[in-house]
């Protein structure tokens, strides 16, 4: 299983707490990887551990069309298609719930352009859902994107990025 190390490079984002730079996991289809979610921060000063989630991208690819909020809408992209990601998510059995939040999950496709996960997935990993310590989830994160090569990234807490997984749609 693939784990984050430190690193001594510069985040590229200013992190609202003093943390350390990671070395981002590079994620490949069907095989699960240790990710850091939370960088651990203590209210007292003292250190705290960070929080852990086993994620698995389980598949990738093409989809014409998404579902809107309520399911009875239909949402096309403006980009050209939706990059689609079907992720396990599970959470680390010491760790406390994490939550993977849509928020935390950024595309870049061959044009430069960025999409955040659409609200509109599946909702059986939603950004409304903390997934508790050893339980697993399931479900798709879309992206608006043009063909070609995508690079999703996922950021921690501290807007780190901590892992990557790169695919063509």
């Amino acid at each position: 299983m693939a784990t984050a190390a430190p690193s001594a490079s510069t985040p590229s984002a200013t992190p609202s707490k003093s943390v350390e730079a990671l070395e981002p996991v590079e994620l490949v289809t069907g095989v699960p990887a240790k990710v850091q979610i939370r960088a651990g921060s203590a209210s007292n000063g003292s250190a705290a551990k960070p929080d852990y989630a086993e994620i698995t991208v389980l598949s990738a690819g093409p989809v014409q069309f998404i579902n809107g909020w309520t399911g009875a809408e239909v949402v096309v992209p403006k980009n050209g298609t939706f990059l689609r990601l079907n992720i396990s998510w599970k959470t680390d059995p010491t760790s406390v719930a994490t939550d993977p939040n849509s928020r935390s999950f950024k595309a870049k496709d061959a044009k430069g352009n960025t999409a955040d996960a659409s609200l509109f997935s599946d909702g059986r990993i939603s950004p409304l859902v903390m997934v508790k310590p050893g339980e697993t989830k399931q479900g798709n994160y879309d992206f608006d994107v043009s063909a070609g090569l995508v690079t999703v990234s996922i950021f921690d807490d501290a807007n780190r990025v901590t892992a990557r997984f790169t695919t063509t749609v």
